[in-house]
């Protein structure tokens, strides 16, 4: 089990407490702020963890902040996000619903595009689910063209959910890259950049080690 805060562009405030478990890609909302989902786990504790609780309520109050409630929080982040990634999560990008320009939908449904990422990803996709996958590949590169950035940010972190998949994970890595440059989000291009260097690094070593 894992827990942090979780932002939709790296100049503003957290958006929300994620939590998940290592080695799966879904993801949950916990909660609205740390402390608060801290309080939470603490009240499930025994004695000693009441304790705890009964500390970090003294802090909550103080500070004038909501104890967790996944419920409410995942209700409001709903309502600000489009779209519908694999983690869970929602997108937010800016999105213009006069002119719909920043976001579109997914050329297939989010289920038939995860069953296709699935199989594409193992190794065993059909023919037509290979041309599938490159024609919403393509679709996504348009929508960069047509300035519809979330869609292509979207696309990319689906792909990336499947990253043990070397070739599906580069897929994912262009998209990304590309659409975060072009929401000027350069904080996260570095964070992506750090992150594949440091896996390569792992997958290295077990090489070398096998």
């Amino acid at each position: 089990y894992w827990g942090g805060y979780f932002r939709d562009d790296p100049k503003e405030l957290p958006a929300l407490v994620a939590s998940g478990v290592v080695g799966r890609y879904e993801k949950s909302v916990a909660g609205s702020t740390l402390l608060g989902v801290l309080h939470s786990l603490a009240r499930q504790g025994g004695q000693s963890e009441g304790k705890v609780a009964t500390a970090l309520a003294s802090q909550l109050e103080a500070h004038q902040l909501c104890t967790a409630d996944p419920k409410k929080a995942k209700a409001a982040r709903m309502k600000q996000t489009i779209g519908h990634p694999f983690h869970g999560l929602g997108l937010v990008v800016p999105y213009d619903k006069k002119t719909e320009v920043g976001y579109r939908e997914l050329n297939t449904s989010v289920q038939e595009f995860k069953k296709v990422v699935a199989q594409i990803a193992a190794g065993k996709a059909t023919k037509e689910q290979k041309d599938s996958y490159q024609t919403t590949l393509t679709f996504a590169d348009v929508a960069n063209d047509e300035c519809d950035f979330g869609h292509s940010l979207e696309v990319g972190l689906d792909l990336f959910c499947f990253s043990e998949s070397p070739s599906v994970a580069a897929d994912g890595i262009r998209l990304m890259d590309t659409a975060y440059m072009l929401l000027d989000r350069p904080v996260f291009r570095e964070i992506l950049a750090a992150q594949m260097e440091r896996r390569s690094e792992k997958i290295e070593c077990k090489t070398s080690k096998d």
